[in-house]
């Protein structure tokens, strides 16, 4: 049975197009996180995760991420290495229509899981979070990107929710590039990567390089050159200013 099932279907549409809305229409990113929190939540949707893909040209913008994975998976995807096996990146990066986990587990994207990925998967359900669906994100200009929610299960979304939490991803995403997008242009506000956030996010949680490489699924070197280029960017001295002023600046939330 989905949400919304026991009032009818007429009920169910208009719920969900409420729910899109109050996601669209968010003033900022604290308000998004908490109108796609309640949106996911009736599908047994407990996780999110919002992010860009590396662009095909280095001149295409990436937006800001947003997330409320738990400390203790940022600490396991950087200690096991999880970057360059994850599934679920590399499904996003692979289709254009919405999988679910046990369908990415099963190699519905074109590539079986490895061994490690099969591992990053077995660790997310240890945290309530094995169940969920990928929404792959495409735009104009050849943008790319991805959303995709988890939970505790026993099972994966049934199809009827997969289409409503497809619909709410994408709304989700649309109003994070826009607010994203108004951010950079305050100002005063520095127009900060979303490589760079992520390295300087990474800082403020107690990881070094070599941690934050592993998580990110890039090398130390790339780490190095996104924190340089982002304390440059700020007029800061060091990392640690880099990143007392990125979270003064609330460029490092949600």
């Amino acid at each position: 049975m989905g949400p919304g099932d026991e009032t009818g279907g007429n009920d169910t549409g208009a719920g969900l197009i409420a729910t899109i809305r109050a996601v669209h229409t968010a003033p900022d990113r604290a308000a998004l996180a908490a109108a796609l929190e309640a949106a996911i939540a009736p599908y047994g949707m407990t996780t999110y995760a919002l992010a860009g893909l590396p662009a095909p040209e280095a001149s295409l913008p990436t937006p800001a991420m947003l997330e409320n994975w738990p400390e203790t998976w940022a600490r396991w995807y950087a200690e096991r290495g999880y970057g360059p096996h994850d599934p679920v990146r590399e499904a996003a990066e692979l289709v254009s229509m919405p999988l679910t986990i046990s369908q990415i587990r099963a190699g519905a994207h074109g590539r079986l899981p490895d061994e490690v990925g099969l591992s990053l998967l077995d660790a997310a359900a240890e945290l309530d979070r094995g169940a969920g669906l990928l929404v792959p994100v495409r735009g104009a200009a050849g943008y790319r990107g991805m959303a995709c929610v988890a939970g505790p299960g026993p099972e994966d979304p049934d199809p009827e929710s997969c289409i409503a939490l497809h619909m709410i991803l994408l709304y989700a995403f649309d109003r994070l590039r826009a607010l994203h997008a108004g951010a950079d242009d305050a100002p005063g506000n520095p127009k900060l990567t979303q490589r760079e956030i992520e390295v300087l996010r990474a800082a403020r949680r107690g990881l070094d390089d070599e941690a934050t490489a592993g998580f990110l699924g890039i090398t130390s070197r790339t780490v190095r050159f996104h924190f340089e280029n982002a304390r440059r960017k700020m007029r800061c001295r060091t990392r640690a200013e880099a990143v007392a002023r990125a979270v003064t600046l609330h460029l490092l939330e949600p």
